[in-house]
């Protein structure tokens, strides 16, 4: 075997594992916020492509069993990198729309969830934060998200 072959073969299989878990860094880094998660799909890909790119090439150029185990691996573990993106369970409601209390068809007893800030108002229905968990928006010229 040849160290090349091996090398690359790793470094593929690696690759492969860090885009399952690439996505985790929201839980291990609270501070940079979820925001670019949505971003990381387009590096996922192509970090994807990378590592199917670097298996099958160290098994073209050096032929033995680590790099066929090497292809299977990285082909099998490369679309598990998107089961655990956080726009599979939580898609944002960004700027929803809003309406004045009167206007808008809720039921009397419909339970909401509001803010009040620099003198302005937003109430969100949980029936709409529901499905989203999270909603952008702006109230009283302040950024904020809803979270249910």
């Amino acid at each position: 075997m040849n160290i090349l072959s091996i090398t690359l073969s790793t470094i593929s299989i690696v690759l492969s594992i860090l885009g399952i878990v690439v996505y985790q860094w929201v839980t291990i880094i609270p501070q940079l916020g979820y925001k670019p998660v949505y971003y990381i799909r387009q590096i996922r890909i192509a970090v994807g492509l990378i590592s199917i790119a670097a298996s099958i090439g160290a098994l073209i150029l050096f032929p033995n069993v680590y790099g066929w185990i090497s292809v299977v691996l990285v082909l099998l573990l490369t679309p598990l990198s998107g089961a655990t993106h956080a726009t599979r369970f939580l898609v944002s409601l960004d700027h929803p729309k809003h309406g004045r209390a009167k206007d808008v068809a809720l039921a009397d007893a419909a339970a909401v969830m509001g803010v009040e800030l620099n003198g302005q108002a937003h109430a969100w229905a949980v029936e709409t934060l529901f499905p989203h968990h999270i909603a952008n928006d702006e109230v009283g010229g302040v950024a904020l998200s809803a979270c249910w």
